[in-house]
């Protein structure tokens, strides 16, 4: 797994966000379309791609991408 195609794939699945414009660093929690709809694409992502199931606790836990990207590779 890398850090960039989970990104890619973070940005595919949420509405409205340009490709190419976060990074592992990105804060996503942030981001002006961050919200409960971005919450639910990101868990269907997160197990569409990866067969990771996580909670929407520990996705809030998460503050960057790449905390989200190694909590992920941690379930797998």
């Amino acid at each position: 797994m890398d850090i960039n195609k989970f990104v890619r794939n973070f940005e595919d699945a949420i509405d409205n966000v340009d490709e190419n414009t976060l990074s592992g660093e990105s804060k996503f929690q942030e981001i002006a379309e961050w919200d409960s709809l971005a919450l639910l694409s990101t868990l269907a992502m997160l197990d569409s791609e990866y067969n990771v199931s996580l909670s929407g606790e520990e996705i809030k836990s998460c503050s960057t991408l790449q905390q989200l990207f190694d909590l992920t590779i941690s379930k797998k």
